[in-house]
């Protein structure tokens, strides 16, 4: 039996998000798709994972995957599938495939974010692409502040605008990229922008398309 990928979520809204950026690639690909809120919830405020969230997610990560491949779209939990991915299992995570991408471009790369939970791995899988790869590239990050907050009182359009508008301060950059899933609308009001804008629906989606199993 041929398995789909898993896209693991932790906000139901990003489901749409892929759908809509497979659509171009056509509908047949396997893909299935986990939203876990709950694991990001409990994140939340915290700098890194405690032992006993680290631990559900592992679960959640192996029983939704069904020995497939998983790809964990939340930048926060992502460490989690770095693990599991060391020990043999069929797991990435988008910002690791997005960072591939964007450091294969090399030059001035502003990465943005806007949880400050994601911060640290959000740093430690953009290093670690640069650090393998011999790319002349020149990483910096940024918090969006306030943007967070527009999210969680469910508020897209606003949360986008401060993305965009956060981005278009930037000078002297050569690549724009949007580390967070959530964020990948806001790509589409910045590509009329000079710099180069990536973002993890994108590039999981390419990715999809190069890697999938099809229907």
């Amino acid at each position: 039996m041929i398995l789909p990928i898993v896209l693991f979520h932790t906000a139901q809204s990003n489901v749409a998000l892929y759908d809509q950026g497979l659509e171009k690639y056509g509908p047949q690909f396997l893909v299935e798709h986990s939203v876990n809120a709950a694991l990001l919830a409990r994140a939340a405020g915290s700098p890194s994972l405690s032992a006993d969230l680290a631990t559900d997610v592992r679960d959640q990560m192996l029983s939704e995957s069904r020995g497939g491949s998983l790809i964990c779209t939340c930048s926060t939990l992502g460490p989690i599938a770095d693990i599991l991915a060391s020990e043999g299992h069929n797991m990435l995570r988008s910002d690791a495939i997005l960072a591939d991408v964007a450091v294969q471009r090399g030059g001035r790369i502003a990465v943005l974010y806007t949880v400050e939970s994601t911060a640290k791995a959000t740093r430690d899988v953009f290093d670690r692409s640069r650090d393998n790869r011999s790319t002349d590239t020149e990483l910096s990050y940024y918090l969006v502040p306030g943007a967070w907050d527009w999210f969680l009182n469910g508020e897209p359009k606003a949360y986008v605008e401060t993305i965009a508008g956060f981005a278009n301060t930037l000078d002297d950059v050569d690549t724009i990229v949007l580390a967070q899933s959530s964020m990948s609308p806001a790509a589409v009001i910045l590509r009329s922008s000079k710099p180069k804008v990536l973002d993890p629906v994108g590039a999981v989606a390419q990715y999809i398309s190069e890697h999938s199993p099809q229907a």
